[in-house]
């Protein structure tokens, strides 16, 4: 087996459980096509480099998998027919491409460090 990535657009109207609608389906649809999914991550609302469909923004989302190759083509046409998909792009990967990611959508939240309240100043020594 082989593996690919898929980095696909989706709709920026779509946010929260539509979004997630859509990964899910895509995710469905690799499965069907026998493919085996490695790693799916999530990279946001990005500004787009020119407007697609009228669109400035989009909903980038990046899935590693595994394939034979043989159904890739049904794959790139199932998303060529999906009207919330504005672009993807299907590469060949080596295994050590592969992210290192969860399967889950959700992104962790970033911690930002405790304020650190000064000591007591004592007045300087004359």
């Amino acid at each position: 087996m082989k593996y690919y990535e898929i980095l696909y657009i989706v709709h920026p109207a779509l946010e929260g459980g539509h979004l997630q609608d859509i990964v899910k389906s895509v995710d469905d649809l690799i499965e069907k096509n026998q493919g085996k999914l490695e790693s799916n991550s999530d990279w946001g609302k990005k500004k787009l480099a020119y407007p697609i469909d009228k669109q400035k923004y989009g909903n980038y989302v990046l899935v590693q998998f595994q394939s034979k190759g043989l159904d890739n083509s049904k794959i790139l046409k199932d998303l060529e027919h999906n009207p919330n998909i504005l672009a993807y792009l299907l590469s060949n990967i080596t295994k050590s491409d592969i992210v290192k990611a969860s399967i889950t959508m959700e992104t962790p939240a970033e911690e930002t460090p405790a304020e650190e309240t000064p000591a007591e100043e004592t007045p300087a020594e004359e």
